[in-house]
This record gives C-alpha cells, structure tokens and sequence, in this order.
C-alpha cells in the first residue's frame, strides 16, 4: 500500500479524503470519505431509520461507510444532488423530496 499527500489523480477521478466542497478541482471528478453520510428515511407509518449513502454531487461523490464504529453525518443534499441509501442487500436511489434540503 502507498501512502499519498493531498488529492492524488486516478483517472477518471481525484482521490480525496475530504470532500471538495461545491467547487470541486478542474483535474476530475473526486472520490472522497471522511463524512460517512447517512440519510434519515421515514416510512408511512412514522418508522425511521438512518442509513449509509453515496451522495453524488456535481464534479463528486461521497462514500459511505460501513463500520459500525464510525457514527454518520446526515446530508443536506440539494436540488442538483443524488442519494443512494445503502441497504442489507440492495443500493437504491432516495428521492430527494423526503429530504431535508442544503442552503441554496
């Protein structure tokens, strides 16, 4: 394994540890960590869960993670953002409407 400073170029993408925020670098889109994001879900009959979810931003993704001993930041993704909820056997697209919105 190789150890590397700062965002480190994989083609397609930059490989990051911490998001690049809403202006992403111009050398690609990124791949980052760091906030394992979780989405809060809530079903008809007022159940919730929390869940791990890939946040596809424009220019970047976040990646969830699974470890237990890693807690989980809800997102507050935006109009232009996708969420992908990370279940036992099954990734599937969260519509964004049950989500609480990002500032603009």
């Amino acid at each position: 394994m190789d150890t590397v400073e700062g965002p480190h170029p994989f083609e397609p993408f930059v490989l990051r540890h911490e998001p690049a925020g809403r202006s992403p670098a111009p050398a690609g889109p990124s791949l980052s960590g760091h906030l394992h994001p979780v989405v809060k879900l809530r079903g008809p009959g007022g159940d919730r869960i929390r869940a791990p979810c890939f946040w596809v931003k424009p220019g970047e993704i976040v990646l969830p993670s699974f470890g237990g001993l890693t807690g989980g930041a809800e997102i507050r993704p935006h109009a232009v953002d996708r969420i992908f909820a990370v279940g036992d056997d099954a990734v599937v697209e969260v519509p964004l409407a049950g989500v609480r919105p990002g500032a603009p």
